[in-house]
């Protein structure tokens, strides 16, 4: 099973909190089905791509347009 949210809309409007409060609902859930079950999280600003779940990036990544 794949499943995709993407959180778009003006800066401070609550799309981090939505989507924290989104992992922290269904990771029981899931887990407790017995699954294997795999976390992307990424934020998309600009032309910078930065992984939401590493503590420390070296570097973004730029998006070649």
């Amino acid at each position: 099973m794949v499943g995709v949210v993407f959180a778009y809309g003006q800066t401070g409007s609550g799309k981090t909190h939505t989507m924290n409060g989104l992992m922290d609902g269904m990771i029981p859930l899931l887990f407790g089905e017995g699954r294997e079950v795999r976390f992307s999280y990424f934020e998309a600003l600009g032309a910078t791509v930065s992984d939401c779940l590493v503590t420390q990036q070296a570097s973004a990544k730029g998006v070649q347009v």
